[in-house]
C-alpha cells in the first residue's frame, strides 16, 4: 500500500523536525529520535492506518544492516 521510499522519507523529515523540537526544549537530539521511532514504529501506526504494517516488512532490511 505504502511505498518504502516514501516511508523513509517520512522518518527522516520527522527526525529531523524532532531535532527542532527537543533544542526548544532543552533535551538530547536521541529523545527526540526515541518518541518519532515510537509514534511511527510499526505497532503505533498500524493502529492508525492498518495497511501501514505491510509496508514495514519491506524495510526491514534496514533494520539487519543497522544491527
Amino acid at each position: 500500500m505504502f511505498n518504502s521510499l516514501l516511508i523513509i522519507a517520512i522518518a527522516l523529515i520527522l527526525g529531523l523536525l524532532s531535532t527542532r523540537l527537543m533544542k526548544v526544549l532543552g533535551l538530547p537530539n536521541v529523545t527526540g529520535y526515541l518518541i518519532i521511532g515510537l509514534i511511527i514504529g510499526p505497532h503505533a501506526l498500524g493502529q492508525f492506518l492498518p495497511g501501514a504494517a505491510e509496508s514495514f516488512e519491506g524495510l526491514k532490511i534496514v533494520s539487519t544492516v543497522a544491527f
